[in-house]
């Protein structure tokens, strides 16, 4: 059609009546209309459901061996591979848009600079540590735990004595280990719902206990903590698992980062950027952080190239952590956390299994 926008316009007039709008439609770009509303409804704007076919799940739910059977020929699984590759050669440039609900044009920095700027606030501390020596994982545990201790009173306690007591706190986390940074994102659900950030933690070469030691130490403290979301890849899946165990699954989410999070996740996080619903540290390296989100094949996310900063690699570690921090309170923000007499009951309760 070509005023989409006033025809969806006109038929809205059908809802008045009990009825319901459907809008099917392969994409036309990645600036028209048709998309900038499955944009919105990503972003959760709009309470609209949004069903996704791509060619690939059309081929699960039967549409070769349906083209077999109008054919009068018969289906194989060589056959149905040849006639997709075949499809996909025939499409070209188009493939993506036509096949597999990717609009073109979809290349690119996802967030500019001036709509992250416009949510960043002077006095957001970005605190990074680094522990003080090469063989720090060799260390005596309790000699660990003094140093973290020693650090987490001098640079963290401070800031999360200023915390207000009756708002909700959220957390996302990030994971790295020797290459990448770990990256804790704390905010605070403000009462006209903005997420303002207090303050972020970076970890740079931080041994898995130390890592925990602090993420526990942070949540132990925040104000009605409500949720904690972390990447739980790779080794950050022990990380991810500790947390689960000593705060709940109803408070914490292992998060699997994929093509699909991604798609979800970000329209989410770009909302909250262009609606300055979310508060950032004023911090180059976030900023460049944001930056570095590229839009794929129409999915925003972190590119696999890394940028630098002062002290070494990043990988986009800052905005995975926000994206986490959001995800959490879009996830986990209407589940009340447990109460004593639930953990106690838990506790007390026996459980018998069968088939070990």
């Amino acid at each position: 059609v070509d005023d989409l926008a006033e025809l969806i316009k006109a038929a809205m007039a059908l809802l008045m009546w009990g009825g319901s709008v459907s809008i099917l439609s392969t994409h036309n770009g990645e600036d028209n209309a048709f998309n900038e509303l499955i944009k919105d409804i990503r972003a959760g704007k709009r309470d609209y459901s949004l069903h996704r076919t791509t060619l690939d799940d059309a081929l699960a739910d039967g549409l070769y061996r349906k083209i077999c059977q109008s054919q009068g020929k018969p289906w194989t699984q060589e056959a149905e591979d040849l006639w997709r590759e075949r499809l996909i050669t025939d499409y070209g440039e188009g493939a993506d848009e036509e096949l597999f609900c990717v609009p073109n044009r979809s290349s690119g920095a996802y967030l500019t600079s001036a709509m992250i700027e416009a949510c960043m606030a002077d006095g957001v501390p970005v605190i990074t540590w680094t522990p003080p020596a090469e063989n720090f994982v060799d260390w005596p545990l309790v000699a660990a735990e003094a140093v973290t201790r020693q650090w987490l009173r001098e640079h963290v306690d401070p800031l999360l004595a200023e915390l207000p007591a009756g708002r909700c706190h959220f957390v996302g986390g990030d994971f790295g280990r020797s290459g990448d940074l770990s990256v804790f994102w704390p905010v605070t659900e403000q009462a006209d719902l903005t997420l303002a950030t207090p303050f972020t933690v970076e970890l740079r070469n931080c041994p898995y206990r130390t890592q925990q030691h602090i993420l526990f130490h942070i949540i132990d403290s925040l104000p009605r903590f409500s949720g904690l979301a972390l990447d739980a890849r790779g080794n950050g899946s022990a990380l991810a698992e500790f947390a689960r165990q000593e705060y709940g699954p109803e408070q914490v989410e292992e998060v699997m980062i994929s093509e699909s999070w991604y798609r979800e996740t970000m329209p989410k996080l770009k909302s909250r950027i262009e609606d300055k619903t979310v508060v950032l540290p004023k911090n180059a390296d976030v900023l460049a952080d944001l930056r570095s989100l590229r839009v794929v094949k129409g999915v925003a996310r972190v590119p696999d190239v890394r940028g630098k900063d002062a002290t070494g690699k990043r990988h986009g570690d800052a905005a995975v952590a926000l994206a986490m921090a959001i995800h959490a309170r879009e996830k986990l923000g209407s589940v009340e956390p447990w109460s004593c007499e639930t953990v106690d009951m838990l506790a007390g309760q026996r459980f018998s299994f069968d088939g070990f």
